[in-house]
């Protein structure tokens, strides 16, 4: 059983992100998420908000079974990126010119399943 979370527009930049999630790929969720409460970097609460609403998902998909968070994995995440588009500013520049600052975003896809279960 599966259960998978997007979170969108996410206001980190998408390497910063990637370099938070190399850390926790194919983790089992508590030892994902106690490496996410000791990181400093911003970008851990948004992905282990995630990540909590993916192993919520699963565990209310899964009905009548009962699942728990040591039954779990992080089977998938990774991070896209999202639109810089409505978040840009200026920066004055030399001889009347200006540059663009773009304010990156990241969409944070995850998806959680069951240890020891093949796929179909």
């Amino acid at each position: 059983m599966e259960g998978k979370c997007i979170s969108k527009f996410v206001r980190v930049s998408p390497a910063k992100a990637k370099r938070v999630v190399d850390l926790v790929k194919n983790k089992d969720i508590n030892t994902a998420i106690a490496i996410l409460e000791h990181i400093p970097n911003s970008v851990a609460i948004p992905v282990m908000k995630a990540i909590h609403s993916a192993v919520s998902n699963v565990i209310s998909q899964a009905g009548e079974i009962k699942l728990k968070e040591e039954d779990l994995f992080l089977k998938l995440i990774k991070i896209d990126t999202g639109s810089s588009k409505y978040l840009k500013r200026l920066r004055p520049r030399a001889m009347g010119r200006a540059d663009v600052i773009r304010h990156r975003t990241s969409h944070i896809s995850i998806v959680v399943a069951e240890k020891g279960k093949k796929e179909e």
